[in-house]
């Protein structure tokens, strides 16, 4: 389960996933087309005093050591040892929660310009993977926590380089996550130059993410209702059991005390760690789309616009140039020549923190945002009795057969796939599916293939 959790907060992600599906083909191999560039997403590892014997690999590296795990004993130990200090005097509580996760996570932190505090490196050289096909597949890795308009233009460097070694004139870019977004922001900021020939977005964080919307802010809470099945979904073996203590207000029983404690350590809490560790990150922000949310949490965690006037013009750059039109900059791509492909995962059970809870998800994105705008019921539920498409889309049928979804109202519609019950972090068995998008000759769309249909 710890296991599990520290994937899902980190989204720890990497654009290889479905190469290791069957995609790949012995080195021998002729090159025959256009070469591959994966991108990942939050979590790559990241390299602290990286080509010498004390190089750590974070974050997978400041999850250890002994101090971290005594910050972690305190913090769970400490309401249960002192209940009533835990609600009476609750700064105690938030600053040993802000300790374990600054020493947890610390080495993560931005300055107030978004810029990295320590000096961490990425491995920035990514390299050569090997083949999908006949074509050579490259892995670009990248700082995920930086703006992703600086990551573009470093991508834009990279294709660079990979057509000079390939001696081809475009690529095929790849993108799972976060790695999305900044695919978002190359095609606005680089798309001008033609290099791309197909792109493909798999768990697509372009639509933005929930829980980072919730979290910035301040909606720090839990749901008792959405503890069980999400639970359930990531520990199956333990399925009845949590089901039993559903069934007993064991979980409901818990909320209360649990939400009124993170209400009191709230505003310190976030004063010490969050901030320094969500709030100073530009990447962080390019989760949130809406204007209104946005601003909102940039006069709340942001309020000190002169200490904060570097990473407020780096992420002001992303949101207004780009993060709240992404759908429009992937319509644009697409009526440019460029391939497009969009894969979202649904009916699995979204992680149960902050203001929403039962929303349809692959567990992490919301597959409204991940779609690009599809009509979604809540996890657990279907769309209501004669419900209607909310587009004529030519007279398509957009709607999943299990009336879960309405894809009709997608960005790209006809090249938007789903795939009931992949969950972010792991593999969805469609590897097929990519090969046969890239040797698809044109633009493929969601009637073209019987053995490829919209929902699957």
């Amino acid at each position: 389960m710890k296991h599990h959790l520290i994937k899902a907060l980190l989204s720890a992600l990497l654009a290889l996933a479905l190469l290791l599906g069957g995609l790949a083909v012995p080195a021998s191999a002729a090159e025959t087309d256009t070469p591959v560039i994966f991108l990942g997403g939050f979590g790559m590892e990241l390299y602290l005093n990286e080509g010498t014997p004390e190089q750590t690999g974070l974050p997978a590296g400041a999850l250890g050591g002994d101090a971290v795990l005594a910050a972690l004993k305190e913090t769970l130990l400490y309401p249960l040892r002192n209940p009533l200090a835990a609600i009476f005097s609750p700064n105690h509580l938030a600053d040993i929660l802000a300790t374990f996760m600054m020493s947890w996570l610390g080495l993560l932190a931005c300055d107030e310009n978004g810029d990295s505090v320590y000096p961490l490196t990425n491995d920035s050289d990514g390299g050569f993977y090997g083949y999908v096909g006949g074509r050579k597949a490259y892995e670009f890795n990248y700082d995920w926590r930086l703006d992703p308009v600086a990551t573009a233009w470093d991508l834009h460097d990279y294709i660079q380089q990979v057509k000079k070694e390939t001696g081809k004139d475009k690529v095929n870019l790849y993108a799972l996550s976060f790695g999305t977004v900044v695919i978002c922001a190359y095609l606005a900021e680089c798309g001008k130059f033609g290099d791309v020939e197909s792109v493909f977005l798999s768990a697509s964080a372009h639509g933005g993410l929930q829980l980072a919307e919730d979290l910035i802010q301040k909606k720090l809470a839990v749901s008792a209702k959405g503890f069980a099945p999400f639970l359930a979904q990531m520990m199956p073996a333990n399925a009845g059991l949590f089901a039993t203590l559903d069934k007993l207000c064991v979980f409901r029983l818990l909320e209360w005390p649990v939400n009124l404690m993170l209400k009191c350590i709230k505003n310190r809490f976030y004063e010490k760690a969050v901030i320094p560790l969500l709030g100073q990150m530009p990447a962080a922000w390019a989760f949130v789309t809406d204007d209104a949310v946005y601003e909102a949490a940039k006069a709340s965690l942001l309020s000190d616009t002169t200490k904060y006037a570097g990473l407020i013009r780096k992420i002001d750059g992303y949101h207004y140039g780009i993060g709240n039109r992404t759908n429009e900059v992937l319509k644009d791509a697409a009526a440019k020549g460029i391939k497009i492909a969009l894969v979202s995962g649904y009916d699995c059970a979204p992680i149960p923190i902050g203001g929403t809870f039962l929303y349809q998800s692959d567990f992490m994105i919301a597959t409204k945002a991940s779609s690009g705008g599809a009509v979604c019921a809540d996890y657990g539920k279907t769309l209501p009795a004669g419900y209607a498409q909310a587009k004529a889309c030519g007279g398509h049928n957009h709607i999943s057969p299990d009336n879960m979804i309405d894809a009709s109202a997608c960005a790209l519609p006809e090249q938007t796939w789903f795939v009931k019950g992949h969950m972010h972090q792991y593999e969805y068995g469609g590897a097929g599916l990519y090969r046969w998008f890239l040797d698809f000759d044109g633009q493929p769309d969601v009637r073209s293939d019987e053995r490829y249909p919209q929902f699957r």
